[in-house]
């Protein structure tokens, strides 16, 4: 029973998408398992809250991989007919191995195991997304929110499908429901702001920014925004934060500063710093302001 409350309150907290919450309910299900190294559940929540938090704030590749991969096939191992085991397997393939193909496997099993499960068609819709396969894309995370109305994660999907398919007002709005239904959630305004700047408004993609309760992605979106606007002390000093704080994480967002700028050289210096790195947003770069520069 512990051991299953400990899991629910990690899960409640990954759910709010921040960095600071995610590492605590990692925290709470390292406990769940010391009490309980057989509850296959528990197993997926660490692979799948040490992914998601890769992806968003970086890190030891080496290090979360080799945790993801175990907690994902101890999931497995324990119960094969678990759909999310299925899923964090699925997410260490993709996200961290960049193997796609086997993640679409693992992605298909876990949807004939649990054709409800929300997590996977919103992580199906995202992976869609990263092979270009737009139309699909629109339909997994339509799929998701036809079974989740309230969950802010659906809404972001569904803007940052709707962006991906030049849709912009519809991006716009699906944003702005993910911060009415979760306003300190991490990344929502940034990519409001990402979109304002694509629809011609870059005081509001400022203001939007400045909102930003991540500080790397806050960080990078004013670099942008002032960019754009011409304020290029205010741009310079906020990517030279950026790259001081975090050029071990965001090497992918520094380098879409400067594909922005047109300074190329130094886009792809970045870029090849991200690779080498794994960073967890490259397999998305295609989303980013300034790649088509590229």
């Amino acid at each position: 029973q512990e051991a299953y409350a400990l899991y629910l309150q990690a899960r409640s907290l990954h759910y709010r998408g921040t960095h600071a919450d995610n590492q605590q309910g990692i925290r709470y299900l390292e406990r769940a398992l010391e009490l309980d190294p057989t509850y296959a559940p528990a197993w997926f929540g660490l692979a799948d809250a040490l992914v998601y938090d890769y992806g968003m704030s970086g890190g030891s590749y080496q290090d979360v991989h080799a945790r993801a991969r175990a907690a994902a096939e101890t999931a497995v191992r324990l119960d094969p007919k678990l759909s999310d085991a299925h899923l964090a397997m699925g997410r260490v393939l993709g996200e961290l191995e960049w193997n796609w193909a086997a993640a679409d496997v693992e992605f298909k099993r876990t949807l004939e195991l649990d054709p409800n499960n929300v997590l996977a068609l919103w992580c199906a819709s995202g992976y869609a997304l990263i092979g270009d396969r737009l139309d699909e894309a629109l339909q997994l995370i339509q799929a998701a929110a036809a079974r989740d109305a309230v969950g802010w994660g659906i809404s972001q999907g569904t803007g940052d499908v709707q962006f991906r398919r030049g849709r912009l007002p519809e991006a716009e709005s699906a944003y702005r429901k993910a911060i009415e239904l979760s306003p300190t959630s991490a990344l929502i305004h940034f990519w409001l702001g990402v979109v304002l700047l694509a629809r011609g408004e870059p005081a509001a993609a400022l203001a939007a920014m400045e909102e930003e309760t991540d500080e790397g992605f806050r960080l990078y979106g004013l670099a942008l925004a002032f960019g754009t606007l011409g304020r290029l002390s205010d741009a310079d000093r906020a990517l030279a934060a950026l790259e001081t704080k975090y050029a071990d994480g965001m090497a992918v967002n520094i380098a879409s500063v400067y594909a922005d700028r047109k300074q190329l050289d130094r886009a792809f210096a970045w870029l090849d710093r991200a690779f080498r790195q794994r960073d967890g947003q490259l397999p998305v770069i295609k989303a980013y302001r300034g790649i088509e520069n590229l």
